[in-house]
């Protein structure tokens, strides 16, 4: 399968044979992980005490409703406890897709990556207002997931090559962007530029 990088939105439903993003929906406070202390943001949001990140909101809003309530909160608490088995927010990037997969609704996610990896390194460039800089990411080993490869992309640009740009986990397979100001920043593989359009680029 060919590996994608793509600046995704797409509402999606998580299904169980994709467990390992389950756990991502409800992680309001953006840890990778779902427990008590997200159940106490989304209430505290629900409030209005405090006002939700545009990263976390989607993923704080459980039951696919349009945003935090208490019933979020009470049933975050629940999963993180082990009373209940699932939850379903409206906008989950999915790490495994047959195609290409780009819809204008996960911009809260930022880059995300699909597919499994060929065992291949890949260049790439990044475009934005701290330069330009070029580097290369290691390869992973052949048949890798996409948070995987993610966490390589996430590991490469935080590293020495890329100055003035840092990599955030949004999601397991999807990363943000930004230059030391908190810009937005692109990605370009080949003559290919995976940017606020919604340009996938494959790697």
């Amino acid at each position: 399968m060919r590996i994608l990088i793509t600046l995704i939105l797409l509402c999606l439903t998580v299904t169980p044979a994709q467990a390992q993003l389950q756990a991502m929906c409800g992680d309001c406070n953006l840890d990778l992980s779902v427990n008590i202390s997200d159940a106490l943001l989304a209430m505290q949001a629900a409030a209005g005490n405090i006002t939700l990140s545009p990263l976390a909101g989607p993923l704080c809003d459980v039951d696919a409703s349009g945003g935090p309530t208490s019933t979020d909160g009470l049933m975050i608490l629940q999963f993180a406890s082990g009373l209940r088995a699932t939850l379903n927010c409206p906008a989950m990037p999915p790490a495994v897709a047959p195609n290409r997969v780009i819809d204008p609704a996960f911009v809260p996610f930022g880059t995300c990556v699909q597919g499994q990896s060929n065992g291949n390194g890949w260049a790439f460039t990044i475009l934005g207002n701290a330069g330009f800089p070029s580097g290369t990411v290691a390869p992973v080993p052949n048949g890798a997931s996409a948070p995987t490869l993610a966490t390589q992309w996430v590991t490469t640009i935080n590293g020495p090559m890329f100055p003035g740009y840092t990599a955030t986990p949004t999601h397991s397979n999807c990363f943000m962007l930004q230059d030391s100001a908190g810009a937005p920043a692109s990605i370009q593989i080949g003559n290919c530029v995976a940017d606020a359009t919604g340009t996938p680029c494959a790697f």
